[in-house]
């Protein structure tokens, strides 16, 4: 059986890799007649000269560090996945190259305009337009971070004697607009020790690569009475953050986390966020004000908006991510509340986003309208709540 190939293109970011990781499993569990998978997964380090600047052009392709980056040779893959604006430059300009033969396949967001794009997996922070290469999923597709036997062990030794239910309290950090500063440990301390009195139960307090030093010393004097506290980088063999995912009964998550807010969903426990103060610098009410003028979602700019409506369809200018609206359309699914509140209906996500297996399909020579027609068709009969578990760019 001839398989498909598929390239993962990564650059930095850790989260997005995972997120990638996770559909390309989804995939290698399809299995043909042989009962060998039908797919074949290779991934490739892309390296830029000068990194921070060639995010803001479609030239990323030129700027590849040649000796630095895998090679993007023939033969050529059936689709290219990415989750990053420089990598997906780079797979428009190899896709120009090699034809429609090959798929570009985008988690989160594309850089600047939808079209170009085969499929668009997507989240509500994004505010990208309804079309018919655009799925919007609940939350990103990642799993619960697998906890090992050890992992498990360690973390049950250490809060051995202490009452349930146990409260996973995950700290994240500043990521503009969201802001994390003394006032506002003080404030998430106080309510996860205010969920410990009301609960009886135990606090499990985990902290974040962007929490900081000088905040975790914060959340150690205001929260000195958890049962246990690990900071992020802490001198230990093993990663207890897996395990409390593992063992936590329920969760209070910091709002600039969507991924943390994800993995704890996925373990089916209820989860409240806990919504950081705000503050947006001159940079993102600019760019927000221009969004709602001229961004990829306007479809008919005024006149005057014309030059700016290009620099965001070109990918210069980019919308800032509204989380809280990513928020917003989880409670309103009853899947998530938000602090002081918690769901009424514990285990609910786990029921409805089970993993159930992933089914996608490239027909290269598939006609567009027939394709785009199947992704909508296939996502349509998972229901909301399903739509990562199946999604199709062939009539099947």
């Amino acid at each position: 059986m001839m398989r498909r190939s598929i390239w993962i293109l990564k650059h930095r970011r850790e989260g997005d890799l995972a997120q990638m990781r996770h559909l390309a499993g989804m995939l290698l569990e399809e299995k043909g007649d042989d009962g060998s998978s039908q797919w074949a997964v290779e991934e490739k380090q892309l390296v830029f000269r000068a990194p921070e600047m060639v995010r803001l052009t479609s030239a990323a392709y030129r700027l590849l560090e040649r000796k630095k980056s895998d090679v993007l040779e023939p033969p050529w893959p059936d689709a290219i996945m990415v989750a990053e604006r420089t990598a997906a430059w780079v797979a428009k300009s190899l896709k120009a190259r090699i034809g429609d033969k090959t798929k570009i396949i985008v988690l989160g967001r594309p850089a600047g305009r939808i079209v170009g794009c085969d499929l668009i997996l997507t989240t509500a922070q994004y505010g990208l337009p309804a079309a018919q290469n655009v799925v919007a999923l609940p939350v990103p597709l990642a799993n619960s971070p697998f906890a090992s036997a050890e992992e498990r062990e360690a973390l049950l030794q250490r809060m051995a004697g202490k009452p349930r239910p146990w409260i996973g309290v995950l700290i994240g950090g500043s990521v503009p607009p969201d802001k994390l500063d003394e006032r506002t440990v003080e404030q998430i301390t106080k309510a996860a020790h205010g969920k410990g009195l009301e609960s009886g139960g135990s606090l499990m307090v985990l902290t974040s690569p962007r929490t900081g030093r000088r905040n975790e010393e914060h959340i150690r004097r205001y929260l000195h009475a958890a049962d246990l506290f690990e900071p992020w980088g802490a001198v230990t063999k093993l990663n207890l953050y897996r395990a409390a995912l593992a063992q936590a009964d329920c969760f209070l998550v910091t709002s600039d986390s969507i991924s943390m807010t994800a993995e704890a969903l996925s373990t089916g426990k209820p989860v409240s966020v806990f919504m950081l103060a705000q503050t947006f610098p001159l940079g993102l009410r600019i760019a927000a004000a221009l969004n709602r003028s001229a961004g990829i979602a306007v479809a008919n700019p005024a006149q005057i908006w014309k030059p700016v409506s290009l620099l965001f369809g070109n990918g210069i200018l980019e919308a800032p991510a509204d989380r809280r609206q990513f928020f917003r359309e989880l409670v309103a699914q009853g899947v998530l509340a938000i602090y002081p509140d918690f769901p009424a209906r514990a285990g609910f996500w786990h029921e409805k986003a089970g993993r159930r297996g992933a089914a996608l399909h490239l027909a290269p020579h598939e006609p567009p309208h027939r394709r785009q027609h199947s992704v909508a068709r296939t996502c349509r009969s998972f229901g909301p709540p399903l739509r990562s578990q199946g999604v199709c760019l062939s009539s099947g």
